[in-house]
């Protein structure tokens, strides 16, 4: 369960930011994934999430917090131009 999880971190902060559209939907089903509270499958995350007597609020705030953080800083890099549409 655990690397269930793990994957599911990697996965998230991975593909948060690609263009890619098979990335973006990685993206999209990892983040449903976590905001998901359904413990009918033994690998939702609620499932693991109580298994492993984890803090679900947390774990999705530090997601959000970290995703902030990347559009900032993707944002940052952005070349001046590229913002002007």
């Amino acid at each position: 369960m655990l690397a269930v999880l793990a994957d599911a971190v990697t996965t998230f902060r991975r593909t948060a930011s690609s263009e890619h559209p098979a990335e973006r939907r990685h993206f999209v089903e990892t983040a449903r994934w976590f905001a998901s509270n359904d413990t009918a499958g033994t690998f939702s995350f609620a499932t693991i999430r109580d298994e492993l007597g984890l803090d679900a609020d947390h774990i999705r705030d530090s997601l959000k917090t970290w995703r902030r953080r990347r559009r900032a800083e993707d944002a940052e890099r952005r070349p001046w131009f590229a913002s002007a549409s």
